[in-house]
């Protein structure tokens, strides 16, 4: 009883029906029920009832086809929410899964890289004996000044090691590009192009998923800032 008065309530309010529902105390569930049934008829998709005296009108008998079309809706655009953020998430996993295998690939075909090139560093070469007799050969032949003029030719003849060049990552590429800066978009493309500019293999997915991994990491870090839209290291 204490639902239906509630209900006839704010169907005075709403609608204002002449004479009003009576909700005074005695009054026969009976005369409400009936009286809140027939004023139900005139309730439209538009009018601010709420939710408890919908339901409450509907477990007397009102029937409210646009109520149930629009709960079907909802729960239709529910599902479909539902569905997109299961496929991003798929999407996601494979993402990483693909940067995953790429890195592993990188890493595999540089280390045979590095193994057959100290294999062939290891090789004698074929000319070098043959040229290394000769000028043996014509050294002896040549007379000997002294000890101190030999070791200061072999000085001479020396160069110094170079150094290597160390290789440059994909992480080298995302600290070069968020330090010119640029929308995300943007940046997904600068790192692979830096990445490729210096050797490595364009894979917008990586650049996108090692992007995603960093920017809060970096936020929370104070080192990374965000001004329409573009984002750039602090320095």
């Amino acid at each position: 009883m204490k639902n239906l008065k509630a209900a006839a309530k704010e169907i005075n309010e709403i609608l204002k029906p002449e004479p009003p529902v009576s909700i005074k105390v005695g009054i026969n569930k009976a005369d409400i029920t009936g009286e809140l049934l027939e004023l139900s008829e005139e309730i439209e998709s538009g009018d601010s009832f709420s939710d408890e005296t919908l339901s409450t009108l509907e477990s007397i008998g009102a029937k409210f086809d646009w109520r149930k079309a629009k709960k079907a809706k909802e729960e239709e655009e529910e599902e479909e929410e539902e569905e997109e953020e299961e496929e991003e998430i798929e999407e996601e996993e494979e993402e990483e899964e693909e940067e995953d295998t790429a890195e592993k690939t990188e890493e595999k075909a540089e280390g045979k890289a590095k193994e057959k090139a100290e294999k062939e560093d290891k090789k004698p070469k074929a000319g070098a004996k043959e040229k290394d007799k000769k000028k043996t050969t014509k050294e002896d032949k040549k007379p000997k000044a002294t000890v101190e003029t030999k070791d200061d030719t072999k000085s001479a003849k020396k160069e110094p090691k170079k150094d290597k060049k160390p290789r440059y990552s994909r992480g080298a590429a995302l600290i070069d590009a968020l330090s010119k800066g640029g929308a995300r978009e943007d940046l997904i493309t600068l790192i692979d192009d830096l990445y490729e500019k210096n050797g490595g293999q364009r894979n917008a997915n990586g650049a996108k998923v090692m992007l995603d991994i960093h920017i809060p990491v970096l936020k929370l870090a104070g080192c990374l800032e965000e001004k329409n839209g573009k984002l750039k290291l602090v320095k």
